[in-house]
């Protein structure tokens, strides 16, 4: 949550050229932007000289990208957070685009499960082999 509210001497954030913000506390959310009630627009946009836009944060709070994501010089692939972890493949409660990892009980090799249909509760899995370095198999 926002805390801080002031200005320095009357100033808010330059129209053009630089500007640095510095944190003054560090258990404090350094920029916080609140957008309108009902918001269809993006929070955050950055462009380019020519207005092309290279990223953006739009109203539902998705990172849309222009690039690619790279980190220390390499090309990194997105990070996806598994809602759930199970030890038998579900049944019920799963929507389509659902990702979860599942353990078969006594195992230790995971399986990538993917919801492909929300009305019938599908799965695909994928098995990784260990001994093959983690490639899916």
């Amino acid at each position: 949550m926002a805390k801080g509210n002031k200005t320095f001497k009357g100033l808010a954030v330059p129209l053009m050229g630089e500007s640095e913000i510095i944190q003054i506390t560090a258990g404090d959310d350094l920029v916080t932007l609140t957008g309108a009630s009902g918001q269809t627009g993006d929070f955050l946009v950055g462009a380019n000289s020519s207005g092309t836009e290279k990223f953006s944060i739009d109203a539902s709070g998705n990172l849309v990208l222009a690039g690619t994501i790279t980190s220390s010089g390499k090309a990194a692939a997105p990070i996806v957070s598994l809602g759930s972890v199970y030890s038998a493949v579900p049944t019920t409660g799963l929507t389509k685009g659902d990702i979860f990892a599942v353990f078969a009980a006594g195992g230790t090799a995971p399986n990538l499960g993917i919801c492909y249909s929300t009305a019938t509760n599908a799965v695909r899995l994928a098995t990784f082999n260990t001994e093959t370095l983690g490639r899916l198999t």
